[in-house]
């Protein structure tokens, strides 16, 4: 049996054309207000309702039927957030600890200074990898090469790769938890 773990680290690796790299991280990389660093923001992929009128009716606690979780965003009292992000991310929360040694000057241009055609952006999600913004991008992205490695500090790890290849067991016991599709 795996015990849920706090935090998954994802790799998400990412190989083509320096423009091409350039064009992903001007749409996906932001900078964060709050850790005065970039940020890998999944809202760049699925943003969140903003009003109520925006938000699919399965996610409204308006006009959903059965439970919906107990704490609210506030503001957005009528928003189902834990079912939505997790529905649209694989996460319940954004992603968290980005880390990356291609951006020295912690800024986006500095994949076309210095003509990146490989990079590795490192982040956290709590409880799981956030696969399905990474199978979105995949499709968003075709001229790119992309995968996804992810590890949950030391109970269970894997790999997703572009065309629905992935692998992931248990670091315990060695058990395969998933086949290669």
């Amino acid at each position: 049996m795996i015990i849920m773990p706090d935090w998954v680290r994802n790799a998400l690796i990412i190989k083509g054309k320096t423009e091409d790299i350039y064009e992903f991280c001007k749409n996906h990389i932001v900078w964060h207000r709050g850790t005065q660093n970039l940020h890998f923001d999944f809202n760049t992929v699925f943003s969140e309702p903003e009003c109520e009128d925006e938000c699919p009716d399965k996610f409204n606690r308006n006009k959903k039927k059965g439970w919906v979780t107990g704490r609210v965003i506030e503001g957005k009292e009528w928003y189902d957030w834990y079912d939505w992000r997790l529905t649209y991310w694989g996460s319940k929360w954004n992603s968290h600890f980005f880390t990356s040694n291609d951006f020295p000057n912690k800024e986006i241009e500095d994949i076309i200074k210095l003509n990146k055609t490989e990079i590795i952006i490192g982040y956290s999600t709590p409880y799981a990898p956030s696969w399905k913004i990474e199978e979105e991008l995949f499709n968003r992205y075709p001229n790119l090469l992309m995968g996804l490695g992810f590890s949950s500090w030391g109970e269970f790890a894997g790999i997703f790769l572009q065309g629905g290849i992935y692998h992931m067991i248990s670091v315990n016991d060695n058990e395969d938890l998933l086949s290669e599709c």
